[in-house]
């Protein structure tokens, strides 16, 4: 057997993983500077209070500052490896007959979805990800008797291709549906 091909979703999708990961980072960032910023007056703020400046407050002041930095490029460290490592840990792979999604780095998890159980690939596009060019690519597959716990669910998500550049949403979500044999309709406007 040929060794199957797994794609990662682009670097789109890794430039949108920083960007979102990093949103907490530039946060605390702006909470460091607006204490930076404000240093001279809370140094004052406190001679005003006790009477006298205090050249240990002012120190304490720095050092919380300045640790507050280091803390800040820790984190964006860690939210940069983290990032990169849900990008390469997410790979998928069209097969003859079925559609593969493997996930993980140590705990590797592959999802195989067979084309004739596919009902629906839905491309969900949420507000952040319309403002990046991304989508989510939701698979809907008919569920089996003897795992539904709801006698009345008919679908069930099988798998999901998160933060896929819109383009790209649209172009596996018609190869999904051509090869389940599923039309696509589209409501169009009049």
């Amino acid at each position: 057997m040929i060794n199957p091909t797994y794609e990662r979703r682009g670097q789109k999708t890794f430039i949108a993983l920083i960007t979102l990961r990093l949103i907490p980072a530039f946060l605390f960032l702006c909470v460091m500077i607006v204490l930076a910023a404000f240093k001279s007056s809370a140094i004052a703020s406190m001679a005003k209070a006790t009477g006298h400046a205090s050249p240990l407050f002012a120190e304490a002041y720095s050092l919380i500052v300045s640790l507050g930095f280091i803390a800040f490029l820790l984190l964006t460290a860690i939210l940069l490896l983290s990032a990169w490592l849900q990008y390469i840990g997410f790979t998928f792979y069209l097969d003859d007959n079925a559609f593969k999604i493997r996930e993980g780095i140590i705990n590797i998890n592959e999802i195989s979805i067979l084309y004739h159980q596919i009902q629906n690939v839905d491309v969900d596009r949420p507000l952040l990800y319309r403002m990046m060019g991304m989508s989510r690519l939701v698979i809907l597959t008919a569920a089996h008797e003897d795992e539904k716990e709801h006698p009345d669910e008919h679908d069930e998500t099988e798998g999901i291709v998160d933060l896929l550049d819109s383009a790209e949403a649209g172009a596996l979500q018609h190869e999904l549906l051509s090869r389940s044999n599923i039309q696509k309709v589209e409501e169009v406007k009049s």
